[in-house]
Order: structure tokens, then sequence, then C-alpha cells
């Protein structure tokens, strides 16, 4: 494929990103306002994942006033400026234009996707594995008790919450997925993944810390990418926020195709010190 091809086929894939991740905010009862050629997302919690000025669909440029018009909305509802997209879908001047209004590059998310029907690259499962994909209340307490046991190593996204609560409701609703590996019948490593219109994102997993360096994340990765795309999804998105996460990823099959990041307004001393406090928590949503 030519390097425009293959600019053309990144957009693509960002642009189904933005919007599953829009989308899925949506899901948990964030609301969306139209303020010229951005949209305003707000959330009744304060979740910085929740609340922000995103490019309207099908934008490819943003005017200075029309992001001011955005902040100054988020303002009113008591949020702090934030705004949140998928870089390489718009002009690099977007990023001064931001900084121009006072905003700071918050945070950068990698992501990576897997298409259906491309090569996927794990181990068989062991015959001592076995992958149970969740459905009823006594999985779903089985997956959380193994998310927050504090001998297993965790890993979430910073641009997607999880939400506690609502989660049966999600699964028979099909907007969610979640699955638990056992081993010998002890659950070792648990996944979740959002589900829009026809992509899902790998948006948290854990694993057992003694079975960290082990084959059976990948394993996991494996069983999970099947069913969503047996269950009809084309694309599969995960964010790569460690060199070693991505390395990894693509000898699973996932491939580059850009990031999603947030501008927002720095914090004073006080406010990163509450921040850093609030951190470990910040990403669940209670509904």
């Amino acid at each position: 494929m030519s390097a425009a091809g293959d600019l053309k086929e990144a957009q693509t894939l960002m642009r189904r990103a933005q919007e599953h991740l829009r989308s899925t905010h949506l899901n948990w009862g964030a609301r969306e306002e139209s303020e010229g050629m951005v949209d305003v997302i707000t959330h009744r919690t304060p979740l910085p994942n929740l609340n922000y000025v995103i490019p309207r669909r099908g934008t490819a440029w943003i005017s200075a006033s029309n992001i001011e018009a955005g902040i100054k909305a988020l303002r009113a509802h008591d949020r702090r400026p934030r705004m949140f997209f998928a870089e390489g879908l718009f002009l690099p001047i977007i990023g001064r234009t931001l900084r121009e209004l006072g905003l700071v590059l918050e945070h950068e998310t990698p992501i990576m996707a897997y298409k259906a029907g491309a090569p996927l690259r794990v181990p068989l499962q062991p015959s001592e594995v076995t992958v149970s994909r969740v459905s009823d209340h006594d999985g779903m307490a089985a997956w959380w008790y193994t998310y927050k046991n504090a001998y297993y190593d965790i890993f979430t996204t910073g641009v997607e919450p999880l939400v506690l609560g609502a989660d049966l409701r999600a699964i028979y609703t099909g907007t969610q997925m979640d699955f638990i590996l056992y081993r010998f019948g002890f659950p070792v490593s648990v996944m979740r993944l959002s589900v829009h219109d026809r992509s899902a994102f790998i948006c948290a997993r854990a694993i057992f810390k003694e079975f960290s360096q082990s084959d059976l994340m990948r394993v996991l990765y494996g069983s999970a990418i099947r069913a969503v795309t047996e269950a009809g999804c084309d694309l599969v998105f995960v964010a790569g926020e460690r060199d070693e996460e991505r390395q990894m990823y693509r000898e699973i099959g996932f491939v580059d195709s850009g990031s999603i990041v947030t501008y927002a307004e720095p914090l004073r001393k006080s406010e990163t010190q509450e921040r850093a406090a609030t951190m470990p928590t910040e990403s669940i949503l209670i509904l």
C-alpha cells in the first residue's frame, strides 16, 4: 500500500476509535451538546474522561472561536477545560491553537487495532486452562473479585472508565464483554471489552502476578478477540501505553493506528496534589 493509502487507512481506524469512545461515554450517561464545530460531552460526575470538548463528526478543521465556545460551555458545567480527539484526523495547527488558548498536552494514548481476518498469533490454550465469558451475577462477582485483588497486576486505559453497578445490563445489551481465564479452576486473569457497532475496545485486564510473564495473558487475548469477531466486530482496539505492551500487541496481530490526545487547562499545585491522591480510583464510575 502507498504512503497515502497507509495514511487514509490509519485515519479511518482512528475515526472509528474516536467514535467508539464517544459512544461508550454516552452509553454511561454522558450528555452531548453542540457548540458550532465542536461537541461538549459532560457527565454528572467530574471524571476527566467523561467531561471534554470533542470535534464534531466529519470535521477536519476547527477554529479557535469554536474551541473557545466549547470550553466556555464546559466551564458552565463547572468542569475543567479539556479537549479530547484523535491526533492525525486534524491539521497539526490544532495543537498550537489549543496552546494559545492556555491548554497543555495532558496525555497521549497510543491506539492499536486488530482487523478481523488478520493472522492472530497467540499460543494454543493449555489443557488445564479454560476461558469463561461472564453471563450472570456469579461470573460478574468473580470478575470483580479478581480485578480488585491485590495479588493481581491491573491494567486500564485512561480513555474509558470502568463502570460498577451496570455491568450485567451492559452484558445483556451487548455493549460489554467480560472474560475470566481459569487454570485448574483458579481465576488467573480477567479482561473487559466495550462494544459499539462493529468495534470492540479492550479497556481493562488483570493477571495474577505469578503468571504476569507467562503466555496465559496472550491466550486470553486470543479467546477474547475470537469471541468479539465471531459476534460481528471487524475491529478490536487496544491502548498501548508502554513500549513492551505495544511490542506484545504487534506480535499478536495488532497494528499501530495513531493516538488519542487530551489537552487540558494546567492544574494548580494544590489541585495536582489532590489529583495524585485520587488517581487510583478516578476511572471507576459507580452507577
